[in-house]
Parts: C-alpha cells; sequence; structure tokens
C-alpha cells in the first residue's frame, strides 16, 4: 500500500486562539502519537489531506513535518466543523512495524449476486467496513467480498471472510450484505423522512459525520484510547 504523503510543520503553541489563526488561514492543526516518539503537534493545509480524508479507501500516511522528520502513520480520529463542514482537526497514530493496530477497513462488492440475476430479488448492504487487527504490513485498502453466488433470502456473514494475516474484530455471525426477495421488498414498510432505516447505501444507525472528542477509540493492542494532548484544545469553536 502506497502512503499519502503529508507535509506539515510542527505546532509549538497549545492555546485555543493558536488554532483558530491556523484554521482561519485554511491550515489544520493534528497530533501524531502511539510511537516512541510520544506526541507531537503539527499542522498542514487543508489540501494536503484531500487524497487521505475523502476516499473510501483506507490509506497510510507518510507525515513529514518541516521537510525532515517523518512518521508512517494511519487516520485514528477527525473532527469537522459542524457548520461548514471543513477539516477542523486530525489525530494520527503512528505505525510501529511490530506493533499491530486495530482500524477500521472499508469492504467493496465484486458482482452480481444470483439472487438479483435469477430471482429478482434485491442486495441490501448491510454492512460497509470492518474492525480489523493487524501488523502495519499487512494493513489492506479495502477488503473485497465476492457476493456472485448469493441467492435470493440469503445473506452472507462476517464468518464467510477468511484472511490469514489480518484479525477480523466483529462478531462473524453479523450480516454483510443479504438479498431480499420481491415480495419481502413488496411488503417492506417505506421509511418516513428522517426516519432511519436499512438499504443498498448503508446500515441502520451509521453515522454521517465526525462529532468531537472522538479520541477515546482503541488504537492499538493491550490499549485504549489516544492519550494525545490536543484532546483538551480541540473543542469547536
Amino acid at each position: 500500500m502506497e502512503a499519502i504523503r503529508i507535509e506539515g510543520k510542527k505546532k509549538t503553541e497549545t492555546k485555543k486562539s493558536a488554532n483558530k489563526r491556523l484554521r482561519k488561514q485554511n491550515f489544520v492543526p493534528c497530533n501524531i502519537y502511539g510511537g516512541a516518539s510520544g506526541n507531537t503537534m503539527f499542522y498542514a493545509h487543508e489540501n494536503e489531506f484531500n487524497k487521505i480524508v475523502y476516499t473510501h479507501k483506507f490509506q497510510k500516511a507518510k507525515v513529514v513535518i518541516d521537510g525532515s522528520e517523518e512518521w508512517e502513520a494511519i487516520i485514528q480520529d477527525i473532527q469537522f466543523h459542524p457548520v461548514s463542514d471543513r477539516l477542523h482537526h486530525i489525530d494520527f497514530l503512528e505505525l510501529v512495524p511490530d506493533k499491530k493496530v486495530i482500524t477500521e477497513v472499508p469492504l467493496t462488492f465484486k458482482g452480481v449476486p444470483e439472487g438479483v440475476k435469477e430471482g429478482g430479488g434485491k442486495m441490501i448492504v448491510k454492512r460497509r467496513s470492518l474492525k480489523v487487527k493487524a501488523l502495519p504490513k499487512n494493513l489492506v485498502e479495502e477488503i473485497e467480498v465476492n457476493v456472485e453466488e448469493l441467492g435470493v433470502g440469503k445473506a452472507m456473514q462476517i464468518a464467510d471472510i477468511a484472511f490469514s494475516e489480518i484479525e477480523i474484530l466483529d462478531s462473524p455471525e453479523y450480516a454483510i450484505a443479504i438479498v431480499a426477495s420481491p415480495k419481502a421488498m413488496e411488503g417492506a414498510a417505506i421509511p418516513e423522512p428522517g426516519e432511519e432505516g436499512e438499504t443498498e447505501e448503508g446500515e441502520e444507525g451509521e453515522e454521517t459525520e465526525e462529532g468531537e472528542g472522538g479520541e477515546g477509540e482503541e488504537s492499538s493492542e493491550g490499549g485504549e484510547g489516544s492519550g494525545s494532548e490536543g484532546g483538551e484544545e480541540e473543542k469547536s469553536e
């Protein structure tokens, strides 16, 4: 997997007013943590993140600070401004070669299910990503799932996916995709406007935006929470 290069500058000021000034100049305050070097604060222009944030694939980052210091990392948490939806803050987890990390990897679906082609059913996607645990060298951009043999009324479960070098942490009984029969689709209740439902576009209750203070996720083997210094300072302004 090719890492996306992100060039930034070290940040020394910790006051909220300093972050506010940076954002007005289209810079994004960031933290990188998890390695031997501890927590490092930096900032980069928001355009530096286009290829790693606005993509459906999982990506590694090569963070270069002040043109000399380099880290290989993954995004651990992203905060967007609640009104403008612009990037507000990003936490990166430094990758250590012999230390497994926990992260989300997106799913992609290959082929047209037999139950759709032959039985007139409709495939309903239940999950768009999986939580995995792996060494940095074994991380993948996406997990491809072949659904061509999925018949009407059948479901594909997480247990049907196998990787020798990646551990899937979600319950093996969870459904990834199902093919609903035409009768089931006809009898399905049509959700009222604003009501959550399960469709091909995503799973029930899927979050569509990042909330503040999302730095408490388990980030690496044997520990929970980001432990970053930017947790207190990075509140919506």
